[in-house]
């Protein structure tokens, strides 16, 4: 179950179950996070909620930024638990940074995990986008 606050109309919670649905499964409940993931998880809050009224499409991008690591972890198993202690150097080292797609300079954030995964920005942007409008 899903909660919200304010309450979720009807329609938008059936659209939020849909959605999350392919990323998350069906029925997806969030478990309880471990005081540190609430540390971690309220941080990032806090500064989406800070840089909100100044920074377009702050929200969509974190909503981004979050699918693109559930899409990582359904084939890396490191990336199914926290990792406090990562860092960027180490994101980069794990994942390969895709910068060519086709002969052409790649334009979107994509990251390769092995010899198949792929997790691609702007797949997962077009995704949101339609989803808020569908909200709308």
């Amino acid at each position: 179950m899903i909660t919200s606050t304010p309450p979720l109309l009807p329609d938008e919670s059936a659209a939020l179950v849909a959605f999350t649905a392919n990323y998350f499964g069906v029925g997806f409940t969030p478990k309880p996070l471990s005081k540190a993931e609430q540390k971690a998880f309220d941080a990032l809050v806090e500064e989406v909620m800070r840089r909100a009224t100044t920074t377009r499409y702050l929200l969509g991008s974190a909503i981004d930024y979050a699918l693109m690591a559930q899409k990582l972890a359904s084939t890396d198993v490191e990336a199914q638990v926290f990792r406090p202690a990562l860092t960027v150097d180490a994101l980069f080292q794990r994942y390969q940074l895709v910068t060519e797609r086709n002969g052409k300079k790649a334009n979107t954030l994509t990251l390769r995990f092995g010899a198949a995964a792929e997790a691609g920005m702007r797949g997962f942007e077009e995704k949101v986008v339609d989803w808020f409008r569908k909200l709308n």
